[in-house]
């Protein structure tokens, strides 16, 4: 078990190795649950080849022969340190096409809901990258849908593009955009491949509609309208909601224009 001087300087933020046998768990206390009570628990983070591995201990559990604390936190803001579940991405020319970009890659477990991030850098002088935090706010649904669709620019000319946010665990299988006349025809369909990489999120596609039929012929100017459609593996749809940004989609279709 855990002596009480060791237990008050494992919290947040500090560095520890926790014995249950001859070879420690070395790593970073992320969370620390429940004081001393019965049933309170800190967990610990590592990189074990390049994945993160946490490991919850009960604070009085007896498998634990040992607990050392190799460094202590600096000044904690927050109760769990979740910056150490983010992978840093140097700025380099090769950085996905980025030239001098860094990126921060954050894959949290979030159960449904709104969330806000708050994001503020430094510099090896330790000059802030700004005066205020970048803040962005972000939803988390886990409930396989379709929202936000429109299609731009609307109206349109030469060509449009298709935008729409995914939600959920995985993109559909299929999925179709039917284009349709003012009179109800199918004069256009396009599919998932078509419309190239899609990804849970927000998606503006790499297809551009330039205003042809199935036949590659050109539609006149004019009021046409467009639904999504899905399919999964499984038999299932996946839902299209509606939201409020969704000027032109009522009730299941969408109003686009064609004015050449």
């Amino acid at each position: 078990m855990i002596n009480e001087e060791i237990l008050k300087k494992i919290r947040p933020g500090a560095k520890v190795k926790i014995f249950e046998g001859k070879t420690p768990f070395e790593g970073l206390v992320i969370s620390r649950k429940h004081g001393s009570e019965p049933g309170a628990t800190f967990t610990v983070r590592t990189i074990v080849a390049g994945v993160g591995v946490e490991k919850i201990y009960p604070v009085h559990s007896p498998s634990i022969i040992k607990a050392e604390v190799v460094s202590s936190p600096k000044k904690i803001h927050r109760s769990k340190l979740y910056f150490v579940r983010v992978t840093f991405v140097p700025a380099t020319n090769t950085n996905l096409g980025k030239t001098n970009e860094a990126r921060l890659i954050f894959k949290p477990t979030l159960a449904d809901g709104i969330y806000e991030i708050h994001a503020q850098g430094i510099d090896r002088s330790k000059n802030d990258a700004g005066k205020y935090d970048y803040r962005i706010k972000f939803k988390v649904d886990s409930k396989p849908s379709i929202t936000n669709i429109l299609n731009y620019p609307n109206p349109f000319s030469t060509s449009t593009q298709f935008v729409f946010t995914l939600t959920g665990a995985a993109i559909p299988d299929q999925l179709t955009i039917q284009i349709f006349s003012a009179s109800g025809k199918v004069v256009k369909e396009i599919t998932r491949d078509q419309l190239g990489d899609l990804h849970i999120g927000t998606n503006v596609t790499s297809y551009h509609w330039d205003g042809t039929d199935n036949y590659g012929d050109r539609l006149a100017n004019g009021v046409y309208f467009y639904r999504v459609m899905t399919t999964n593996m499984d038999g299932t749809r996946t839902e299209v909601k509606e939201s409020s940004i969704d000027k032109y989609f009522k009730h299941g279709y969408g109003k686009l224009y064609i004015i050449r």
